[in-house]
């Protein structure tokens, strides 16, 4: 895939979490947050030449590519590193994330797909 294409889905994702939330599910919104956030590094990164993997490759290569070589926003790391952790936790746990759980996860990617 391109960057385009892998922003195009960032978006996709976002909007699709924002349903998610306003449906009632809470978990499967803070996933598709994360995702949201996960492509948008791809994109950044795609479009640096890089294509890593793996989600440890993205999280490693966009910390170093885009935010520290390419000048990015610390925030936008900090927020896909918080949507990781969070999404783990929505998906291989038992315990259920709140409706303020999850809007905070689509600000949280919201910054990382701005970015």
């Amino acid at each position: 895939m391109t960057g385009s294409e892998w922003l195009d889905r960032a978006r996709r994702d976002l909007d699709n979490a924002r349903l998610l939330v306003e449906a009632g599910g809470n978990d499967a919104a803070v996933s598709r947050a994360y995702y949201a956030a996960f492509y948008a590094a791809k994109a950044a990164l795609n479009c640096l030449g890089h294509d890593p993997s793996t989600h440890g490759g993205v999280h490693s290569a966009f910390g170093r590519y885009v935010l520290k070589e390419g000048g990015g926003s610390p925030t936008a790391g900090r927020a896909l590193n918080r949507l990781f952790d969070r999404r783990t936790r929505a998906d291989y746990t038992t315990a259920s994330l709140t409706e303020a759980d999850a809007r905070d996860a689509i600000d949280r990617a919201r910054v990382v797909v701005d970015a």
